[in-house]
């Protein structure tokens, strides 16, 4: 569903500690970072009939908790 829309997944890894801020209510375990090309991409895939069938689902059921920080970008080593 993100290829489709011209995203990819850029990482994932395991979180391991809060180094700098609150500890308390920060207690993630994985985290991803995820590029669409214009939020409207992100959008259309979150609001899709496919995404509620095929992924919400799964989302539901594996986090307790989820967050999603919706950032532009003003540095990147990503592209070239």
């Amino acid at each position: 569903m993100i290829r489709a829309r011209g995203g990819t997944l850029l990482w994932t890894g395991e979180a391991k500690a809060v180094a700098l801020g609150p500890h308390d209510g920060n207690e993630w375990d994985f985290v991803a970072l995820v590029y669409y090309p214009t939020v409207s991409a992100f959008l259309d895939m979150m609001t899709s009939e496919a995404y509620e069938r095929e992924a919400d689902p799964h989302r539901v059921n594996g986090c307790a908790e989820h967050l999603i920080i919706a950032t532009s970008e003003a540095y990147s080593k990503f592209k070239k």
